[in-house]
């Protein structure tokens, strides 16, 4: 049986990983962007 509080630390938990999985998700897409550009620089210069 949940107590308010155990709901609370529940939600609090899952809106931390939340926030960490979206971190890293940004993270893969910097590099994922950063590749494209030195991608298309690099088919300029050819």
């Amino acid at each position: 049986m949940f107590t308010g509080n155990d709901l609370f630390d529940n939600l609090a938990a899952s809106c931390e990983v939340r926030a960490v999985d979206q971190e890293a998700v940004d993270i893969e897409a910097n590099r994922y962007l950063a590749l494209l550009t030195i991608l298309e620089a690099s088919s300029e210069c050819q």
